[in-house]
């Protein structure tokens, strides 16, 4: 690269120099001396002349900026492993020390079961996944709807976690859900609407539930997680999984097993 510049430099030179000669020939001219066009040299140099003075620069942009591109690497892609999230992926979520990363798998899972959480589906299922969900959030939504062949076979229970981080009446919402006479009814009937905003916040949230939602969000954002949805599942060697976001079609298989087997 740097043999190549210098040699454009030195015909750049020899360009610049040739014109010059012309421009001086021209110039000097004798009497009776015939040119047949004798603005033709000075008209190109001035043409050529950026061209000539850019293609001086070459070097040193290739001294000055030549060690900042090779230090241009690419980030790993983010992934989620048998121990949760890689570091890259925990420092994109803006959490990269949840408290969760110092806990052995069977404290983790102690400290959501003990959480309040509405559940749905069959509570004997042989797979339970831990869902962080905020009233507003469509993705919230779209998983409920992924997630219902699982239920309906019996193959995973659900344990929602409501919080309230999106929107103005995202804490009041959840709020309602758990402060209501049957919270896993009222999370069911609330998720099957069309229209979702039908369901009315309280005037004044209860105590108890406003705690409750403000207790989840803690536990949200131990277990590392600052968006919605926020899924905790324990896979077949015993490992905390933690997936934030809507997982695609071929993650959220491989998180919740095969609907054909027994």
């Amino acid at each position: 690269m740097i043999t190549r510049s210098l040699w454009l430099v030195h015909q750049a030179y020899l360009t610049a120099r040739t014109l010059q000669l012309s421009k001086l020939l021209v110039c000097n001219r004798q009497p009776g001396e015939v040119i047949l066009d004798p603005v033709y040299p000075e008209r190109h140099f001035a043409i050529l002349k950026p061209l000539v003075l850019g293609l001086l620069l070459i070097p040193f942009f290739i001294y000055f900026q030549a060690p900042a591109i090779a230090e241009i690497t690419i980030a790993p892609a983010t992934s989620v492993t048998e121990a949760g999230v890689t570091e890259s992926l925990e420092e994109a979520f803006g959490l990269p020390h949840a408290k969760a990363d110092n806990m052995s798998p069977d404290q983790i899972w102690t400290m959501l079961g003990t959480g309040a959480w509405i559940g749905n589906g069959n509570p004997n299922a042989p797979k339970v996944v831990y869902i962080f969900s905020d009233p507003a959030c469509p993705y919230c939504h779209q998983l409920w709807r992924e997630v219902r062949p699982w239920v309906e076979a019996g193959k995973v229970q659900l344990r929602y976690f409501m919080v309230g981080i999106l929107g103005s009446n995202s804490t009041a919402k959840a709020a309602a859900i758990l402060a209501s006479e049957d919270p896993q009814a009222s999370l069911s009937r609330y998720e099957q609407m069309i229209h979702n905003e039908s369901l009315e916040a309280p005037i004044e949230i209860p105590s108890t539930a406003r705690s409750q939602v403000q207790d989840n969000e803690a536990l949200m954002h131990n277990m590392g997680f600052n968006i919605v949805p926020g899924i905790v599942v324990r896979n077949q060697q015993g490992q905390i999984e933690r997936w934030p976001g809507l997982p695609a079609p071929d993650e959220l298989a491989s998180m919740l097993g095969s609907l054909n087997s027994n």
